[in-house]
């Protein structure tokens, strides 16, 4: 919500009262935040991988909003993905199936996501086995 004196939003004036709303996909995957952003590179959050993602704002990305508004429960949340990642990833390898590889794109609506079955294989790791 817009302050009521109004407020100067992307170089333009917003009224007072407005409900502003910013799709999280479009910042997730804008070239001004990210290089090579709409590639799935997971390895861009690790702390060696500044030589080629030094320059990527990081601080783009905040799924869970920020501020008064932002989720209560998003600490529970970063903590349960990190144990089920973590455990997933130390026992798995997991390859994208070819029908998955534009799974995010082609969505009906951004603000209510339709989620298509994401293909993967899963395989042990041959190095825990």
């Amino acid at each position: 919500m817009v302050p009521e004196s109004g407020a100067m939003i992307a170089g333009q004036f917003v009224p007072g009262g407005t409900v502003v709303n910013v799709l999280h996909q479009v910042t997730f995957i804008a070239s001004r935040n990210f290089s090579r952003a709409e590639e799935f590179i997971p390895e861009r959050w690790l702390p060696d991988a500044k030589a080629e993602f030094g320059s990527d704002r990081k601080t783009a990305h905040r799924p869970f909003s920020v501020g008064p508004q932002s989720c209560f429960g998003q600490d529970l949340t970063f903590f349960v993905t990190l144990l089920i990642v973590s455990k997933l990833l130390w026992n798995y390898d997991l390859e994208l199936l070819p029908e998955s590889k534009n799974w995010a794109y082609g969505q009906p609506s951004w603000t209510t996501r339709v989620k298509p079955p994401l293909m993967v294989t899963p395989f042990r790791d041959s190095d825990t086995v």
